[in-house]
C-alpha cells in the first residue's frame, strides 16, 4: 500500500504563491512506488484579494495533515476580477461564511463564483469600528487606542460572539466543501475562527500563531504605501497600519480570555461552541 504524504509547498509559516497557478486552482501531486505527495499554495494568486489563503498542509500533533483545497480564509470579496472568479470556480468553491456586519456587506458587495451554492451570513460587529471612530483614531495618531481597540475586540469575540462561532462550526461540520470564511480584512473575526478551527483539527499552538500572523505578509502594507494611498503623515499612517494588520497580542488576548473562563481552548470548543472535533478531523484531515 502506498504511503500518502501531504505537504504545504514550503515551511508551515511561509506565505506561498506561484506563477504556475495564475489561471486555475491545482494541487501538485508527485508519486513514487511507495509514496504520494500533495502540495498546494498557501496564498492564492488573486488580483482582488491578497489575503485569500488555503489552510491545508498544516501538520497536526498526531501526525495527520489538514487537507489542501478544502478550507480557506479571506478578507472581503468585493474587488475580485473576472479572472479571480474563474480561478475560485476551479477549486471549485461551494460555501462561503461571511462574518461581516450588514453595513459592511452593503458597502462592499460580495462577488461570488458561480460554483458557490451556499452563502452563510453570520454578522459580527465587534467593538466600535465605525468609520467615524476609526478615522478619529487615525487623525489623532492614537496608536495606543488603536492597539487597545483590537485587543478589546478579541476579548469580545470570545465572550460575546459565541453564538456566531458556534454556528460557524456547525456550518463547517455539515456544509459542502470546499468552503471559505471571511470578514472585511480577514484578520480579526476570521483570524480567531481560523485559530479555533486549526486547534480543533489538532494543529499545534505555534503553527496556529504563525498562520494568524501570515496576514501581515499577505497584505504587504507599510507606512510608505499607506501614506501614498491615504495622504497621511507618518504617525497617522502608522496607526492605520496597526488597524490593517495583526499582532501576537491580539490572538494572545483571545486565548488568555478562553483559558481564564474555560481552562483550555479544547474545553471552549466542546463546552461553549459544541464542536464535534472527531467529525471535523474525519472530514478535513488526511
Amino acid at each position: 500500500m502506498q504511503n500518502l504524504k501531504k505537504d504545504n509547498c514550503g515551511t508551515q509559516g511561509n506565505t506561498i504563491s506561484s506563477e504556475k497557478n495564475q489561471n486555475s486552482f491545482e494541487l501538485y501531486i508527485s508519486k513514487t512506488d511507495t509514496e504520494t505527495t500533495v502540495k498546494g499554495l498557501r496564498q492564492l494568486p488573486l488580483d482582488g484579494q491578497s489575503n485569500f489563503r488555503d489552510l491545508g498542509g498544516y501538520k497536526t500533533v498526531d501526525q495527520k495533515t489538514v487537507k489542501w483545497g478544502q478550507l480557506f480564509r479571506s478578507g472581503q470579496l468585493s474587488n475580485l476580477t473576472d479572472k479571480d472568479l474563474h480561478y475560485l470556480s476551479t477549486i471549485p468553491l461551494k460555501t462561503i461564511i461571511d462574518f461581516r456586519s450588514e453595513e459592511e456587506s452593503k458597502e462592499q458587495v460580495t462577488l461570488l463564483p458561480p460554483t458557490v451554492s451556499n452563502e452563510v451570513l453570520l454578522p459580527i460587529k465587534p467593538g466600535n469600528l465605525s468609520k467615524n471612530n476609526v478615522m478619529q483614531i487615525v487623525m489623532d495618531a492614537n496608536d495606543v487606542l488603536a492597539n487597545k481597540l483590537l485587543v478589546d475586540i478579541n476579548e469580545q469575540l470570545v465572550l460575546h460572539n459565541q453564538d456566531e462561532y458556534k454556528a460557524f462550526f456547525k456550518e463547517v461540520e455539515r456544509a459542502d466543501a470546499p468552503l471559505m470564511f471571511n470578514c472585511t480584512a480577514g484578520k480579526d473575526r476570521t483570524g480567531l475562527a481560523a485559530a479555533l478551527l486549526l486547534t480543533a483539527l489538532g494543529v499545534d499552538k505555534e503553527t496556529v500563531r504563525e498562520d494568524y500572523l501570515l496576514t501581515n505578509q499577505c497584505v504587504s502594507l507599510n507606512t510608505l504605501n499607506i501614506q501614498e494611498q491615504f495622504d497621511l503623515n507618518d504617525d497617522q499612517a502608522n496607526v492605520l497600519l496597526t488597524l490593517f494588520t495583526v499582532k501576537e497580542q491580539y490572538l494572545d488576548k483571545a486565548l488568555s480570555t478562553i483559558e481564564q473562563h474555560y481552562n483550555t481552548v479544547e474545553n471552549f470548543l466542546t463546552d461553549a461552541l459544541e464542536v464535534d472535533i472527531a467529525l471535523l478531523k474525519s472530514k478535513y484531515l488526511y
